[in-house]
């Protein structure tokens, strides 16, 4: 997480340039950037938390198989 850490406090612009990706949508307040994905089916996401235009947190989140937990992406909102 440490090589991320200098995304907070960047831009959207910013932060689109510098991952070269394509992300989620642009005008969302949560991007996720998919880092790795190994022939077992673990798989590494970088979850990125807009505050306006300005990143203020960062999560890297691992899984295994298609999905992962949605409660640890979007923890503050009700999914049901």
């Amino acid at each position: 997480m440490n090589q991320y850490r200098h995304l907070i406090s960047k831009d959207k612009k910013s932060v689109l340039s510098e991952l070269v990706q394509e992300l989620n949508y642009y005008h969302n307040d949560i991007w996720i950037y998919h880092l790795h994905a190994s022939w077992i089916g673990r798989r590494k996401v970088l979850v990125i938390y807009f505050s306006g235009e300005t990143v203020n947190k960062i999560k890297i989140i691992n899984y295994f198989g298609k999905k992962y937990n949605m409660e640890e992406v979007f923890p503050h909102k009700n999914l049901i």
